[in-house]
């Protein structure tokens, strides 16, 4: 009886183990290697593996690599708005329920639809995790984490973001995790194709283009690392307004633009405070900010040089907007925190301060690919606004810095980037980090930026090849089974 429990509990740490061990591809461990291991194992299990605990694998499998990659949403949660230990796991969870119920459902539907996948295994398993990871992307209000795309940055692979994206790579990905299982049972040759993996994932990546000098803008990105509660407090503003005004005062002569990041200050761009703090700064400046109108409240992009006024269109659930607000809002103190009951922005915006035309995004709003894509096709630059201090030391802010360098290599656009507590950061037109300052510290980066007019194939046609790579892959799958219908 007890070895059978010991079994039993055996055979569900197994699929949680290796779930968890995807994890370590990204940021900030960046052991890319890890997510071949851990998606050679979930493919054997539930396509290859011949038995009847295949839904409860996957179900264990998804557990451990969406609990832990996406644990750093519990911090937020937990230790920055004051819920208690229950709640924040209440929370997490059903966040966590969402990623895994679009990733193992709709598998396990089309194995019931497509019960063989022995004719087709090396093209049709690819298309089937493609598919999975353009739903969650498009259904679950978009949450583009933890794609198998985003590895291949600093690898020889990053210069095909700019051909074929994320979503292309994640194909390539899952193609090769396909082939590693059709060859698991032949041990030489799965271990001289992991060895050239594992090889080809370390090399750094060797297709790096220098940028002159040559028309480049100045940058001064103020990261003043403040704590996010005080700036709600009306006996610590002030000094946060020094700060922001001491920090800028130390911006090179020769500097172009000054940065501040997402919302430093809790008041809003109407009022008489915001008039008089701009006035103290003698360069143009471009920050985040709140601001209102009709009565809305936005999260915003603004600049001291124009009237145009960008606002976030990707709002995060609690902490900017509080989905079934009818029910939560007074129910615990984290839901009614100032400023958390924001308006979702509709319109991409082109803002231009004297030095080129750039498109300015507000924090989350640069993991969505298709946002960017569409933005930047006349811009020559990206300013992107943020405050990753929600998330303290966990995984997001590495990750998120991590998907903003992705943006800039699918779209051969540079980015400055400016957070309250790090990580800002100048990202240049291919991906590489020129300049930044680290998590939590305080200062100021001075920085040239060289502005871009060229855009990629994947800026001028999008998902084009995954989309035409499913269509094809499913038609053949459709014409198999009617001739063995």
């Amino acid at each position: 009886m007890a070895s059978q429990l010991l079994i039993n509990i055996k055979k569900s740490l197994e699929p949680l183990f290796f779930g968890a061990v995807g994890v370590l591809a990204f940021a900030p461990f960046s052991f890319k290697y890890a997510l071949f291991v851990s998606y050679t194992y979930v493919i054997y299990r539930v396509f290859k593996l011949k038995n009847n605990n295949d839904t409860y694998d996957i179900f264990l499998w998804a557990i451990g690599f969406w609990g832990i990659g996406t644990s750093w949403i519990i911090v937020s949660i937990y230790y920055y708005g004051n819920v208690s230990l229950i709640g924040s796991i209440s929370l997490f969870v059903i966040l966590m329920l969402g990623c895994i119920s679009l990733f193992f459902l709709p598998i396990i539907l089309i194995k019931k639809v497509f019960k063989n996948f022995s004719d087709n295994f090396l093209i049709s398993v690819p298309a089937i995790l493609i598919v999975v990871e353009l739903g969650r992307y498009y259904f679950l209000g978009g949450f583009p984490w933890l794609l198998p795309g985003y590895i291949f940055l600093d690898t020889p692979f990053q210069s095909l973001y700019g051909l074929i994206g994320v979503s292309g790579l994640s194909v390539l990905f899952y193609f090769l995790a396909t082939v590693n299982v059709l060859l698991i049972s032949k041990k030489v040759y799965m271990i001289f194709l992991n060895i050239v993996l594992f090889t080809c994932l370390l090399l750094p990546n060797i297709f790096t283009q220098s940028a002159g000098d040559e028309d480049s803008i100045n940058f001064s990105v103020i990261q003043p690392s403040t704590d996010p509660f005080t700036k709600f407090d009306i006996d610590y503003v002030k000094k946060i307004e020094d700060e922001f005004i001491y920090l800028s005062s130390l911006a090179n002569k020769e500097t172009d633009i000054l940065v501040w990041p997402e919302a430093p200050m809790p008041y809003t761009t109407e009022s008489k405070r915001y008039k008089d703090l701009i006035s103290r700064i003698d360069k143009p400046l471009v920050t985040g900010f709140f601001s209102t109108k009709e009565g809305y409240l936005y999260n915003s992009v603004v600049n001291s040089e124009q009237s145009a006024i960008y606002n976030k269109r990707k709002l995060v659930p609690f902490g900017e907007y509080i989905p079934f607000e009818r029910y939560l809002r007074g129910l615990i103190a984290f839901f009614d925190m100032p400023m958390s009951n924001i308006t979702r922005g509709n319109l991409a915006v082109e803002m231009d301060v004297g030095h080129k035309t750039f498109t300015p995004l507000v924090c989350f709003d640069i993991v969505f690919r298709e946002i960017v894509r569409k933005d930047v096709k006349s811009s020559n630059y990206i300013i992107n606004v943020s405050n990753d201090t929600w998330f303290g030391n966990s995984f997001g802010p590495y990750q998120h810095l991590e998907i903003s360098r992705i943006r800039a290599a699918e779209n051969h656009i540079p980015i400055i980037r400016a957070t309250n507590d790090g990580i800002s950061a100048l990202i240049s037109s291919n991906g590489t980090i020129v300049d930044y300052i680290g998590k939590g510290e305080s200062g100021i980066l001075n920085v040239k930026l060289v502005p871009t007019d060229v855009r990629t194939f994947y800026n001028s046609y999008g998902d084009l090849f995954t989309y035409f790579y499913i269509l094809i892959v499913f038609l053949l799958m459709f014409l198999g089974r009617m001739r063995n219908a």
